[in-house]
């Protein structure tokens, strides 16, 4: 196995390893939001994205380790072709989640203006 190789699959295993910490606290943060559900209702449309995408990560991942380890699994062109699906997909997913955060944060600033500064707590 070549250099290129190790770190090409040590690469690999930390970005699975990532995603799927970020899902895992995803999912812990709606195992939580769940208890209050006014909040859940708030914030799932940002936490959903936010999971969905690491799913998406963990899924390129798992499809390249997939591919280095075990040899002619895929043509590289298809391969190449999901990667970038799978990439493109997640960070969409992520923008949808930070725009519907930067949403939330506009209409609490409004609230706080029209309140002058005070907002009553949901949760």
């Amino acid at each position: 196995m070549s250099a290129y190789a190790v770190v090409d699959l040590s690469l690999d295993a930390v970005a699975l390893v990532v995603a799927a910490v970020g899902g895992v606290y995803a999912v812990r943060a709606f195992l939580l939001l769940y208890r209050n559900q006014e909040m859940f209702r708030i914030q799932r449309g940002i936490w959903s994205p936010i999971l969905y995408a690491g799913g998406f990560l963990v899924l390129d991942r798992l499809l390249h380790l997939g591919a280095d380890l075990v040899p002619y699994t895929l043509p590289s062109d298809i391969l190449d072709i999901l990667h970038t699906l799978f990439v493109i997909v997640s960070l969409t997913l992520l923008s949808l989640g930070i725009f519907r955060y930067w949403g939330l944060q506009k209409e609490y600033e409004a609230k706080k203006s029209a309140t002058g500064g005070r907002v009553a707590e949901t949760a």
